[in-house]
């Protein structure tokens, strides 16, 4: 059984001999040119600090910009202490008007409902748009928004009262009511 062994090490070891004799490694680049030294500043010559008009700035000074106001509501700040869920909300369009929803009812943009992901169909929920203090109670009876980052789908009528139309998405807070349809 060795002597069977015997050209197999004898293999390895010639090609670890050789490989020893590669430089190492085979795509190191050359390395780069050290750059030009960095004239003196006529600085010495003065015996101090170069001192440069304020009619002679070459660039304009830029303030900072100023953060995004945030946006409160007129009621003032949203208390979320009871939320079940924040995120962000989209709405159906009327396109999807008569289509079967995952309850077996055809959606109707008119009716105040929405489509979740995980809460049993039938379950009342209060959304509230985070950035202007509406809110609205739906019905969940279809499932989805099956796009990341959204936690609900509201219904035309529903997107309505919210004012959320024109954005097309906004962040909302869900809150679970008692009852259920």
């Amino acid at each position: 059984m060795t002597n069977r062994l015997v050209p197999w090490y004898g293999g390895i070891l010639c090609l670890l001999l050789l490989a020893g004799c590669v430089p190492y490694p085979l795509y190191r680049a050359p390395l780069p040119e050290a750059p030009p030294p960095v004239p003196p500043v006529d600085t010495l010559a003065t015996g101090g600090t170069l001192e440069i008009p304020a009619s002679d700035h070459r660039l304009p000074r830029v303030e900072p910009p100023e953060p995004a106001p945030l946006i409160v509501p007129k009621s003032g700040p949203i208390d979320t202490t009871g939320a079940y869920q924040i995120g962000y909300a989209s709405h159906y369009g009327k396109k999807a008007q008569g289509r079967r929803t995952a309850s077996g009812e055809r959606y109707n943009p008119q009716k105040l409902t929405a489509a979740h992901r995980l809460l049993p169909l039938g379950t009342r929920i209060r959304v509230t748009n985070l950035g202007n203090g509406r809110h609205v109670e739906v019905w969940v009876n279809d499932r989805g928004p099956f796009v990341r980052g959204r936690i609900v789908d509201l219904s035309y009528a529903a997107a309505e009262q919210l004012e959320m139309l024109g954005a097309g998405t906004v962040r909302v807070m869900l809150e679970l009511v008692e009852g259920r349809r």
